[in-house]
């Protein structure tokens, strides 16, 4: 996205232009400045924001120590969902102290809003000096890469599993251009349960692994496949996976191979690319073993250049990784991962013009969504090869025996429930959403989220029909058949499809939540101020399929 100022790129969480200072949108957190929080720290300045929570600069009352205070505010502390990720940080940082991690000094509640007292640290995020660079040397990519495996390498080691690494989750120091890791909001402590259910996905699209896509068990090569996905972006200046939609981008996780840099132009050592493609393999087991194992690889190439110089990696660019070059300083940004309710909305992820980039919410394509003890299991299929969609909606194993073209839906049913019935349920569902959406601030145009609707037997919603078992790159398949509800689909021609449940009493909740769902899966990344604007319809959507989870 652009300043609409100075028509300088700047991120989703900047509260200011970093070219020109300009206030970039209007924000209530403004308000709180001048307040103290946790009876010592005052609200001084605003670094960051996201869909859930606000990064304010402190400083503590008496020490003047300056603290970074991630603040969720009360309405949405209500969410147990948003709340439990919010302590589930706090948990993850005590059990951490690393030079490359950034510390946890304090937690606590105040006025009913819950606040996170953090380290502060001056510098960048890994994604402003990329996009402030378009992208940076091998050596500067390796430098920071090889910090950023020190602190995985620490994390692993007691437990914890990122789950989110990302460029904008990466502080580079101004002074020493030291790495430091943040936003441990989504990670796994191998010791807990909470959070971590196999089935539910958790990440942000361009940086996640292909077990992350599946909703299956991660362990901590996931880690060394999306910091994999972030040096490729660092030494290329784009992600290895580009798309218009989320489900597109996912399934190329899935299913193809990235490009070598070198084959697009990019000066970079065999043995860095070499390690670049390892930690990007699609089974795990061909990736590293462990943080140690890559790091040391990649130091090896630092080590010897030229005549056999030693390089200091502490010194390398600091021209690049360290000053930034703009007249306003870089605001710090402590964003979270996810499509959120509101940040399980926090990516952070930039926008550029050229790439028109997106982030993925909390729950994704390929993903198993589990709310409420509710599944949906989602299947990704190849589109039709001859670009054009079947006159029919046909599935073996499934006896369709009623079709109608209803409105901008093909609606298609097993006989226990007319098409026209089925598409009121639709009509109704999408209705309400739409109702939210336009009382939501600012308000949201929500489109159609799919073109054909379906209802079929629960058994086809976990487990994909023999004829087209061929034609599926991947296959995410509820573990308990007697929770699935509904799923999506790309068919034949592209076409976006809503799977329900063909039992009526089941109908209008599984509809609510497939509806709810589909209109993140399948919003369209590709528009001017898009990216924004899809963050807040996926927070939408999980209040939605929560609520539908408790009706």
């Amino acid at each position: 996205m652009t300043c609409p100022a100075c028509n300088g790129d700047v991120l989703e969480i900047d509260v200011k232009c970093s070219h020109c200072g300009a206030p970039l949108g209007a924000t209530g957190a403004h308000r709180m400045l001048g307040q103290v929080m946790l009876g010592q720290y005052e609200l001084v300045d605003i670094l960051g924001q996201g869909g859930m929570s606000v990064v304010f600069k402190g400083k503590h009352k008496l020490t003047e120590q300056e603290v970074a205070l991630k603040i969720l505010p009360p309405e949405l502390a209500a969410h147990s969902q948003v709340k439990s990720r919010f302590l589930e940080e706090a948990k993850a940082l005590a059990a951490l102290d690393h030079p490359n991690i950034v510390h946890l000094y304090n937690f606590g509640q105040e006025n009913g809003f819950f606040v996170l007292a953090m380290q502060y640290v001056q510098g960048r995020t890994w994604e402003r000096i990329i996009l402030e660079n378009k992208r940076m040397d091998w050596r500067s990519s390796c430098k920071v890469a090889i910090e950023v495996l020190r602190a995985l390498e620490y994390a692993h080691g007691r437990g914890v599993i990122h789950r989110d690494m990302k460029p904008s989750n990466v502080l580079v120091r101004a002074h020493d251009a030291m790495a430091t890791v943040m936003d441990f909001g989504i990670a796994k402590m191998t010791t807990s349960t909470k959070l971590t259910a196999t089935g539910q996905t958790m990440g942000t699209v361009r940086y996640m692994s292909p077990e992350q896509v599946r909703g299956q068990e991660v362990d901590l090569r996931t880690d060394l496949y999306s910091l994999g996905a972030t040096l490729y972006e660092s030494l290329t200046g784009d992600t290895p996976f580009d798309g218009s939609t989320h489900f597109e981008i996912m399934t190329k996780h899935l299913s193809e191979a990235p490009k070598r840099p070198s084959t697009l132009g990019i000066e970079v050592p065999k043995i860095v690319e070499d390690a670049l493609m390892r930690s990007l393999a699609k089974k795990p087991a061909d990736r590293f073993a462990d943080a140690r194992e890559m790091r040391k690889l990649l130091e090896s190439a630092l080590r010897l250049e030229g005549d056999g110089a030693i390089v200091d990696t502490q010194s390398l660019n600091r021209e690049v990784l360290g000053e930034g070059r703009s007249a306003v300083p870089a605001k710090v940004a402590t964003a979270t991962a996810g499509v959120s309710l509101a940040d399980e909305l926090e990516p952070g992820t930039h926008t550029r013009a050229a790439r028109k980039r997106s982030s993925l919410p909390w729950i994704a394509v390929g993903a198993l969504v589990v709310a409420g003890g509710v599944a949906a299991a989602v299947v990704v299929l190849k589109r039709g090869g001859d670009g054009g969609p079947k006159a029919t909606i046909q599935m073996k194993g499934v006896a369709l025996s009623a079709e109608a073209r209803i409105g901008a839906q093909l609606v298609a049913t097993t006989g226990t429930i007319p098409p026209a019935e089925l598409a009121r349920h639709y009509d109704e569902a999408l209705a309400r959403y739409r109702a939210a959406a336009r009382g939501s601030e600012p308000p949201l145009e929500i489109p159609d989220p799919v073109q054909e609707l379906v209802a079929v037997p629960r058994a086809a919603l976990c487990k994909p029909p023999d004829e087209s078992r061929s034609k599926y790159l991947d296959a995410t398949i509820t573990h308990d058949c007697a929770t699935a509800t509904f799923a999506t689909m790309i068919g034949p021609g592209g076409k976006r499809r809503l799977l329900v449940i063909d039992d009526p009493p089941l109908i209008p909740a599984a509809m609510a939540r497939g509806v709810a769902y589909s209109v993140c899966l399948f919003a369209p990344m590709d528009e001017a101020g898009a990216e924004q604007q899809l963050r807040a319809i996926c927070g939408l959507s999980k209040l939605h399929v929560s609520d539908a989870a408790v009706d």
